[in-house]
């Protein structure tokens, strides 16, 4: 579940003994894993990065297959992916659906990029980030042209973005074409 692994990866970080607050950093399933880190533990983050995020439980993207494995009676044949897969995606939008309720609490300034040419997770999730974050420090980037993997294609803005949020530092601008 998005808490349980919200949890377990929160006992990780009490290793860290810097007594420094940190930057979560969260892409595709880890983007709400990483809000509701953010959320459940406000005064230990000081930026929330989500890349790619698969936010929104109303578009959770299915595969061609997963009718089959839902209601076919083929679905024994299938690989074992294939059925992994489509019980990850249903059970993750009973999870975003479990957060809802939780986002009005995030008071971590938040940063959401979102590609346009994402065939992994909807592009429309940069639209469920706005309206869950109104009101709320965020900054939201939109780059018609990326795909999913957001930290690959763009590491330069992925690095500006984390090293602007750092503490005592003086913010770098961000401007790069495309990007709203």
């Amino acid at each position: 579940s998005i808490q349980t692994q919200a949890i377990a990866l929160h006992e990780a970080l009490l290793l860290n003994r810097s007594n420094k607050t940190a930057i979560v950093v969260g892409s595709s399933y880890g983007a709400p894993i990483a809000a509701n880190m953010a959320i459940m533990y406000p005064n230990e983050f000081h930026h929330l990065v989500m890349l790619a995020g698969a936010i929104d439980p109303s578009i959770e993207k299915f595969w061609w297959f997963s009718t089959l494995i839902k209601h076919g009676p083929i679905k024994w044949m299938l690989p074992h992916f294939f059925r992994s897969s489509t019980n990850e995606k249903n059970t993750h939008i009973k999870e975003l659906q479990a957060l809802l309720p939780k986002w009005k609490s995030l008071t971590v300034p938040t940063t959401v990029i979102q590609g346009g040419a994402d065939k992994i997770v909807n592009p429309a999730n940069i639209d469920f980030a706005r309206e869950q974050l109104k009101n709320k420090p965020a900054a939201f980037i939109f780059i018609p042209e990326a795909g999913h993997l957001i930290r690959w294609q763009y590491p330069d803005l992925v690095k500006r973005i984390l090293i602007a949020s750092l503490p005592d530092t003086t913010p770098l601008p961000i401007t790069t074409s495309g990007h709203r």
